[in-house]
């Protein structure tokens, strides 16, 4: 069978490939790149994330004095078990840093002889604590209690050295005193993870 001749006509007409030369940037077009690259991380930086650094011993061993965390307040839907920065209004005192321990409309309690923190009637499992809740502070809140919606109870990781919402003086935090969300650790370098 023979090919139509429009078939060969195609394959006759192949035209050279273009060569196409590289374009060299010039100085304004480098320069207004680099501006808005820079302000385009000043931007996210400014809104988006902010540095922290962590002061004190109250989230030993998962945080350390001096470690710097990256924290964003882009979700503000937290949940157990997150890391959390919060400002207290009015108060010109360094963010403290706890972990969510319970949220609006859960009901919290501590049973300080045996160490275990209950939410909702079960055992909590943290496997991050230094060591078990043990040490009662001065002038706690009285367990078992439901936390109001709108508000969370934050705890530090080291139970036993954390001024945290069991105590009168901080109590259950408003949501909308938390500035965000530790996302990962900056420094010391290697050690990114927080969890």
């Amino acid at each position: 069978m023979r090919k139509s001749q429009s078939y060969y006509a195609f394959y006759e007409k192949e035209e050279p490939e273009e060569k196409i030369e590289p374009r060299v940037l010039s100085t304004y077009e480098w320069a207004s790149m680099m501006l808005i690259s820079l302000i385009s991380v000043f931007l996210i930086l400014g809104f988006a994330f902010r540095m922290v650094s962590v002061k004190g011993s109250s989230m030993l061993p998962t945080l350390s004095p001096n470690n710097k965390l990256v924290v964003s307040n882009i979700n503000d839907d937290y949940d157990y078990g997150d890391i959390v920065v919060v400002y207290e209004k009015d108060s010109h005192q360094e963010p403290i840093i706890k972990r969510v321990i319970a949220k609006g409309g859960d009901t919290i309690s501590i049973d300080y002889d045996h160490g275990i923190v209950y939410l909702n009637g079960k055992e909590l499992y943290e496997p991050y604590i230094n060591e078990p809740t043990h040490k009662r502070p001065a002038n706690d809140i009285k367990f078992p209690i439901t936390v109001p919606q709108g508000y969370v109870f934050l705890m530090g990781d080291n139970r036993n050295k954390s001024t945290d919402s069991r105590a009168l003086s901080k109590g259950f935090i408003d949501q909308r005193n938390i500035y965000g969300k530790a996302y990962f650790r900056v420094f010391p370098f290697g050690y990114w993870g927080i969890y």
